[in-house]
């Protein structure tokens, strides 16, 4: 049974979903979203993540990481802070000796709804439909997070 934890990295709120593979189908372990506060220092922002998910990634033990890839828009600003985002989760990953794997989210719309392009409330409906899921969590981080680690799944059979 492969478990994989699900990262949309971001420094005010980072999402994770942690979905894995069984018998009987894909089925949602565990999600979440680790907030910040906008008051603190970046490096303190930056610890928080890494330390709630080195205590997520210990609790729930996923086999692997999936993280979107940085987007690079006209915000070069938020564009850093992502990216700071994600090496922290990445550092995390390799402290609890997970391999990581990273995808594009044009990727990971056109696994999960078959387009590219999709709006994140599609892919909040087609994740809960593929974990049979009866309320769609908030933010969209967390079902962009499912969908991450779903993504990988999919693209693994």
């Amino acid at each position: 049974m492969a478990r994989v934890i699900g990262i949309d990295p971001g420094i005010a709120e980072t999402g994770w979903g942690i979905v894995e593979l069984g018998d009987d189908g894909f089925r949602c372990v565990a999600h979440g979203c680790i907030r910040t506060r906008q008051d603190q220092p970046k490096e303190m922002r930056l610890k928080t993540i890494y330390d709630s998910l080195l205590k997520i990634i210990s609790q729930y033990e996923p086999d692997i990481m999936a993280i979107e890839k940085i987007f690079f828009n006209a915000n070069v600003k938020t564009a850093m802070s992502v990216g700071q985002s994600r090496g922290v989760c990445m550092l995390a990953a390799a402290v609890s000796g997970l391999k990581t794997y990273e995808y594009n989210s044009s990727a990971v719309k056109n696994i999960i709804t078959g387009r590219g392009r999709a709006s994140k409330k599609e892919v909040a409906r087609c994740v809960c439909e593929i974990l049979h899921m009866d309320k769609i969590p908030k933010p969209y981080d967390v079902t962009d997070a499912l969908a991450i680690a779903l993504a990988h799944l999919l693209k693994q059979q």
